[in-house]
């Protein structure tokens, strides 16, 4: 509201004082709304640079993994029955030249193992008269790899078939 007077021959203008607070109190609440939406954007800028936007890469190849220390058979599973005990002294070396060498600190043998890729499948062949090694010399479906665990499972004639191999 805007009052105008006339005092001893001069005209003085005077706001409001609650329109001048109204028009200060809109100002303020615009620059807290641009203050906020900068603030937002802020984030949303911040939050898509640290955040990885690469698909996943392909698991890592088996020889890449098991290739890598010892290991030892963590679960073995033959026709639902945990077999497990029987391989409790066992130590597996894969060597890279697809060889490999088990031993359990009195007996050592030799055999080899290979990656069929193309068919996802683990082929293991252990010369032994063992007759735990003898079980699982055969072909098994790689069911996961991971640099501390490699699981198979039978390659369907006996699904209910599990070998774990997990690393010293």
């Amino acid at each position: 509201m805007i009052k105008a007077a006339h005092e001893t021959g001069s005209l003085f203008i005077s706001y409001s004082c609650t329109t001048y607070l109204a028009k200060k109190h809109i100002t303020l609440a615009a620059a807290n709304v641009i203050t906020m939406n900068k603030l937002i954007l802020f984030s949303l800028l911040t939050l898509l640079f640290f955040t990885d936007c690469r698909k996943p890469s392909d698991p890592p190849l088996l020889t890449s993994i098991i290739t890598q220390g010892n290991w030892y058979v963590n679960l073995m599973k033959q026709n639902n029955v945990n077999q497990t005990a029987a391989y409790a002294n066992w130590q597996f070396t894969f060597k890279a030249d697809k060889g490999m060498i088990v031993t359990n600190g009195v007996d050592t043998y030799t055999g080899t193992w290979n990656e069929d890729e193309a068919r996802d499948k683990f082929i293991l062949n252990i010369a032994s008269p063992e007759i735990e090694l003898i079980n699982i010399s055969q072909e098994w479906d790689i069911s996961l790899k991971t640099y501390g665990r490699v699981v198979f499972k039978d390659d369907n004639f006996n699904p209910a078939e599990e070998l774990q191999f997990t690393k010293f």
